[in-house]
């Protein structure tokens, strides 16, 4: 459907910019890190410790390489062409945008219900996991040698695949909405009459997350301080202690 069919009940909830909101953006770019240093360094002990390919006494190492970087473009292009015909076979129109020097399909200024856009965006996770993991366990046993050429490509496929997850978990909570995907922005439509119902829950999930993170901070202080709180507490008792020695002993002078 396209944003000018929008029945008037709906409107324009909210819309996001992944590049745009700096959390989200270094949530993104950290997270597709992280899982590209953690997936690398697993190879490399599966590999026997062996990082990348070896270069001494190895007739094939350029050819290696060359295929490692031809794969790592193509790869690129076949994720953008997965969500492409993902989007085709739901019938949606899309279109193909560049940013920088790479391609990515844009279904902007169509409007989706959440079934079909989960469709179109994870296709590519889906079908590249069922792709990729058979082949890396082939490769891993008849062709070792060229273990990193689809591993690397795996993290990759795991690291890229992480925009998706983000835009499935920042849409989910919508119900009966309709959305819009335009590269890096994320807009959402809903029933106007929704609009204070979701704006209340997403106060609700603030709060919750706010009360979450306090508790988690003063947890974090009081065993940062334990010592200190604990030796405070034994000078206070022990203060507490000479003074009723001292007030036994002025007790005991005025007896005498």
């Amino acid at each position: 459907m396209k944003i000018k069919d929008l029945p008037k009940e709906y409107g324009l909830y909210k819309s996001i910019d992944l590049e745009k909101d700096q959390r989200i953006n270094i949530f993104c770019k950290a997270g597709g890190g992280l899982i590209f240093f953690t997936l690398m360094v697993v190879g490399y002990f599966i590999n026997n410790q062996t990082l990348f390919f070896e270069v001494k006494d190895n007739p094939y190492a350029l050819i290696q390489y060359i295929s490692l970087i031809v794969c790592f473009i193509l790869y690129s292009i076949l994720h953008e062409f997965v969500h492409f015909i993902a989007s085709k076979i739901k019938k949606t129109d899309s279109k193909w945008i560049r940013d920088g020097i790479s391609p990515f399909v844009s279904l902007e200024n169509n409007l989706l219900d959440n079934k079909t856009y989960y469709f179109i965006i994870f296709a590519p996770l889906v079908v590249f996991t069922i792709i990729l993991i058979p082949l890396q366990i082939i490769i891993t046993i008849f062709f070792k040698d060229w273990f990193f050429l689809v591993w690397t490509v795996i993290m990759q496929h795991f690291a890229s695949s992480l925009t998706d997850l983000v835009a499935y978990f920042y849409t989910r909570k919508f119900k009966n909405a309709f959305l819009e995907d335009s590269n890096n922005k994320i807009a959402v439509y809903l029933p106007i009459e929704k609009f204070s119902f979701y704006h209340e829950m997403e106060k609700e999930i603030y709060r919750k997350k706010k009360e979450k993170q306090i508790k988690k901070k003063k947890r974090k202080q009081q065993f940062k301080y334990a010592p200190k709180i604990g030796k405070q507490k034994y000078l206070d008792e022990l203060k507490e202690k000479s003074s009723y020695n001292q007030d036994y002993d002025d007790l005991s002078k005025l007896d005498m």
